[in-house]
């Protein structure tokens, strides 16, 4: 400070990031370039099952690669066909078939199936699939019947929709 009380600035050149700040910021930048990767690979399905990730397929989609997929962890969507449940009495040992354009997954599972499960239904199961077409599923979740879908709605509810109450 100068006898008025002024601050006077520093007189020299003006010195930029050291060879070690740039060197951390590099790293820095990378190990966040890694990071974003990593975390985009994983949201899209990217890998196999050594990875944690699974395939995504309906039931054809999965007969037709069946040889490629043998082994692998897979998630199937199909429709439960009528029919074919078959549980041994006091067991939690299910299995099922389900169906999609014509392709048929036999299905095995161990252990409770959601409340909503029946036959007709469209279901994903998750697990491992063998080279005979055999899903053994370590899980199975059903799609919910929709109170919307055409037919199912009361005559009521469509004339209140329709404004005509």
């Amino acid at each position: 400070m100068d006898h008025a009380g002024e601050i006077k600035e520093p007189s020299g050149p003006k010195r930029g990031p050291t060879t070690w700040q740039r060197a951390r910021g590099l790293v820095g930048l990378l190990a966040a370039v890694v990071a974003f990767y990593a975390v985009m690979s994983s949201m899209a399905g990217g890998g196999n099952a050594g990875t944690g990730a699974s395939y995504f397929l309906d039931a054809a989609e999965a007969r037709a690669k069946l040889s490629a997929l043998d082994g692998k962890t897979v998630r199937l969507k199909g429709n439960v066909i009528t029919g074919s449940y078959r549980n041994q009495a006091g067991t939690t040992d299910h299995s099922f078939d389900i169906e999609e354009k014509g392709e048929v997954i036999h299905v095995r599972y161990q252990g409770p199936l959601p409340d909503v499960f029946k036959e007709g239904v469209q279901v994903v199961a998750e697990g491992t699939l063998t080279g005979d077409g055999t899903l053994k599923a370590t899980e199975v979740v059903a799609k919910c019947p929709s109170k919307y879908e055409e037919g199912k709605v009361s005559q009521q509810a469509r004339d209140k929709m329709q404004g005509s109450y």
